[in-house]
C-alpha cells in the first residue's frame, strides 16, 4: 500500500503534540490548566506593591484570564472595611487552621484537611490558572503580627502543593501598598465559585510539614543535619525578659481551656531560639511607617550566625504554628532553604506529659515529651495532684496510648490518601465557616 506524502510527519507531530499535552497536564494528583509560565509567576514568591498595581490596572485581579489574580487580605474584618487593596478579598484568618488529632492528642491550629482546603479555594474561585496574593490589611508600623497569618496561609497552600510560582507574599502588606496608591472600601463582588482541588495540584507537599513522629525523632538524636529554630525567641534577645524557650515558668497559655498553662515549659532538645521578630526590618514611606522582609543577604547572614546553612533541613515552631510561618517564609519563600513548619509546637510537645506531671498522657506512654533526652530547660508549671491552672487530665481523661510508631505521621497520611483521591481528610473538629 502506497503511504501518502506527509503522512509519516503528520503522525509524529501528533504524537509530539499529544505527549506535550499529557506531561503539562499531569502530575500528583490530577490535571492542571497550565501550560507556558504566565507573567504573574516572574517576580518571586515576595512581591512589592509596584508589581499588585500593575496587576490592578491590568485587570489581572479577579479577572477570567490565564493570568488571573485572587489577592487574599487576612486582616481584621474591620481593618478590611477600612480600607483595602482594590479587588481583595477577604479572609477570616481563623479559617486557616483546624482542630485534628495528631498521635496521641488533639491540637489546635493545625494544617487544613483535603476538603477543607478545597471549599477554601472553590469559594475564593481559585482555579490552576490562578496566581494568589496573601496580603493583610492590619497596620504593620510597630509589630509583625500581621505577617503571621499571611504567611501561614502561604505555608498552608504550598502544603497543598500549589506551585511556589503562583503564591506572592505582599512586601509591607496593605500598607506598603497604601503608601503609593492609597486604599479603597468597595467591596468586589463575590467571587464566581470554582471546582478546582488540590487533587489537581502537580504534587503534595508533606515534606514541608514536621509531624509530631517526625520532632520525637529530631529530638532522640535520630535525623541528622536538621536544626530545629524556636521562633518564640528567650530570655534577654531585646524582646523577651521572659520565655518557654529559657524554661521560665507559666509561659505558654493552655489552648483548651482558658486561663490555663500547658504542662511544662522548655525547649525541643537541640533547638536554637531565634524570635521572629529578627526576620523583619522597618521602613519608612511617604506616608507609611511598615515592616518588611529583611533583604536575601541578610536574612541568609542571620540564620548563618544561628548555625544554619542551605545545606541543612529547618525546622520552625512556636506556640501554635502561625508565628513560625513567618519564619517558614524567611526560609522558603525569601531564601529558597529547606525548611518545615511544626505546626503542632508547643501547645501539643508542652502538653505530652504524664498524670504525674499534670499532663494528659499515662506515666508508661511512649509519647511522652516530659523527659529530659526530649526537652532542655525542663521546667513543669504544676505538680499533681495539685494542678489548679494547669491544663491537666481533666481535659478529656487520661490518653492511655501504648501503640508508638514514629514512621507513621497520621495527619500527612490521611491528607496524602486524599490527594491520591482516597478518603482522607477526617479532622477532630472544623475551624469554622469559611468567611468571605
Amino acid at each position: 500500500m502506497l503511504r501518502q506524502p506527509g503522512r509519516k510527519k503528520g503522525v509524529l507531530l501528533f504524537l509530539v503534540l499529544a505527549l506535550a499535552f499529557i506531561l503539562q497536564n499531569c502530575g500528583g494528583g490530577g490535571a492542571t490548566s497550565s501550560y507556558d509560565p504566565p507573567s504573574t509567576t516572574a517576580t518571586g514568591a515576595v512581591i512589592t506593591a509596584d508589581t499588585v498595581k500593575g496587576w490592578v490596572d491590568s485587570g489581572k485581579v479577579n479577572g477570567t484570564g490565564y493570568d488571573k489574580v485572587v489577592i487574599l487580605d487576612l486582616g481584621s474584618a474591620t481593618n478590611y472595611g477600612n480600607g483595602h487593596i482594590p479587588g481583595a478579598r477577604s479572609l477570616n484568618s481563623a479559617n486557616i487552621y483546624e482542630n485534628r488529632d495528631e498521635g496521641a492528642i488533639e491540637d489546635v491550629n493545625m494544617v487544613l484537611d483535603g476538603p477543607t482546603m478545597d471549599a477554601l479555594i472553590q469559594k475564593y474561585g481559585i482555579d490552576g490558572n490562578t496566581t494568589i496574593v496573601f496580603t493583610s490589611a492590619d497596620p504593620t508600623s510597630t509589630n509583625i503580627v500581621p505577617y503571621w497569618t499571611v504567611c501561614r496561609a502561604y505555608w498552608t497552600f504550598r502544603y497543598w502543593g500549589f506551585p511556589k510560582d503562583r503564591l506572592k507574599i505582599l512586601n509591607g502588606l496593605d500598607a506598603a501598598y497604601a503608601d503609593t496608591y492609597g486604599l479603597t472600601n468597595a467591596i468586589p463582588p463575590f467571587a464566581v465559585p470554582s471546582t478546582y482541588s488540590v487533587r489537581q495540584n502537580p504534587s503534595f507537599r508533606g515534606d514541608l510539614r514536621a509531624s509530631l513522629a517526625d520532632m520525637i525523632n529530631i529530638a532522640d538524636g535520630k535525623v541528622p543535619n536538621t536544626l530545629v529554630i524556636d521562633t518564640r525567641g528567650q530570655d534577654g534577645d531585646g524582646y523577651d525578659t521572659k520565655s518557654s524557650y529559657s524554661g521560665d515558668k507559666d509561659q505558654t497559655p493552655g489552648v483548651w481551656k482558658p486561663g490555663t498553662w500547658v504542662a511544662f515549659e522548655g525547649h525541643i532538645n537541640g533547638a536554637i531560639a531565634l524570635n521572629s521578630n529578627f526576620f523583619f526590618k522597618t521602613v519608612t514611606g511617604n506616608t507609611q511607617t511598615y515592616k518588611v522582609f529583611l533583604p536575601a543577604s541578610d536574612m541568609a547572614a542571620l540564620f548563618t550566625k544561628a548555625g544554619l546553612d542551605s545545606t541543612k533541613m529547618a525546622v520552625v515552631h512556636c506556640r501554635t504554628g502561625v508565628i513560625a510561618s513567618s519564619g517558614f517564609a524567611a526560609l522558603d519563600a525569601v531564601l529558597g532553604w529547606p525548611v518545615e513548619n511544626y505546626d503542632g509546637s508547643w501547645s501539643q510537645w508542652g502538653m505530652l506529659a504524664s498524670t504525674a506531671n499534670c499532663g494528659p498522657l499515662d506515666p508508661n506512654s511512649p509519647w511522652r515529651t516530659d523527659t529530659p533526652q526530649r526537652t532542655q530547660n525542663l521546667t513543669f508549671n504544676g505538680t499533681a495532684p495539685a494542678c489548679t491552672g494547669i491544663e491537666d487530665a481533666t481535659n478529656g481523661g487520661v490518653y492511655a496510648v501504648t501503640s508508638f510508631d514514629t514512621d507513621l505521621n497520621q495527619m500527612e497520611e490521611q491528607d496524602s490518601a486524599y490527594f491520591s483521591g482516597g478518603a482522607g481528610g477526617s479532622g477532630g473538629g472544623g475551624g469554622g465557616n469559611i468567611g468571605c
